[in-house]
This record gives structure tokens, sequence and C-alpha cells, in this order.
């Protein structure tokens, strides 16, 4: 039920942007990440006994966590090139956590996300943003989970069959 409300509320939330014919990043507000979010950490408690059905929630929350973290960066691209101001230290610590989700998916979760792709249409944002690319503490760092929340780093073999 959970993973039901899940595509439901994305069905509601999202919305499509076209810009001369291409898509673009979806608009998603924070509100919609928060309830898509909540659908799926109660589907992970749900399926906590359940290890192929709780591996699949894990692999859908990995696709929402970096959607939530483009949308943020997206949202300040969308600022700035509206005349905003850009604080730099938010824009690079925004940039500097999708990063190390994109290499964690990578090495974790490589069917969730295409990162490859995203990561070689990336330019115009890190342009818009100021971002030169990932600082060394960053590259030497671990994407950060909050504590008991493993949804990344378990065992994804269910997801690749």
């Amino acid at each position: 039920e959970d993973v039901k409300k899940y595509f439901l509320r994305a069905e509601e939330g999202v919305v499509p942007v076209v810009v001369g014919g291409r898509g673009q990043f979806p608009q998603i507000t924070p509100e919609t990440i928060a309830g898509l979010r909540a659908s799926l950490v109660a589907a992970a408690k749900a399926t906590e006994n359940d290890a192929p059905a709780h591996r699949r929630v894990a692999f859908l929350r990995t696709g929402l966590e970096f959607t939530a973290a483009s949308a943020e960066a997206q949202r300040l691209r969308e600022a700035v090139a509206n005349g905003g101001a850009l604080d730099p230290a938010v824009a690079s610590a925004a940039m500097e956590r999708r990063w190390q989700l994109m290499r964690a998916i990578l090495q974790n979760q490589p069917l969730a996300v295409n990162v490859g792709a995203v990561a070689a249409n990336d330019g115009p944002l890190a342009a818009a943003l100021h971002w030169k690319g990932p600082s060394e503490i960053v590259k030497a760092g671990k994407f950060q989970l909050p504590a008991g929340d493993d949804w990344l780093n378990g065992d994804q073999s269910a997801t690749r069959k």
C-alpha cells in the first residue's frame, strides 16, 4: 500500500517540463519529496521481514534520494536564472552532496540511476552554480546516511535479476 501511495503521489506531484521540445528536470517541491520519502520509509518498515520486497523499496528510495538531491540543485539553478543571488557555499554543498550520492549509487545501486548519463549532461547545471567539481575532502569522504537508515548499502542482488 505504501509503494502504491508513493507512485500515486509521484504522478500528482511531479510536473514534467519541456523546453524547446526537450524534456528538462521536472518541477518537484520539497513538500512532494517529503511525502514521497514518507511513503517509502513506511514501506521499508512494512517490509523489514521480507528481504526481497525490502530491497525493492531500497531501490526505489535510491532513485528518490537522487531526485531529491537533483531537485535541490535545480531549484538553486532556477533561482539564479531568475536573477536571484547565488550563495556559493549553499550551491557547493548541494552539488558536493549530489556528487557523493552519485558515486555511492554507482558503487552500490548501479541500476537505480544511470549516473554516467547524468554526469555526462551535468555541465550546464555545474556552470550555472559555478561548481568546478568535488573538493578533495568530498572525494575522500563517503556519502553519509542517517543512523539506522541503510537504504543504499544493503544487498541489492534482488534488483539485479
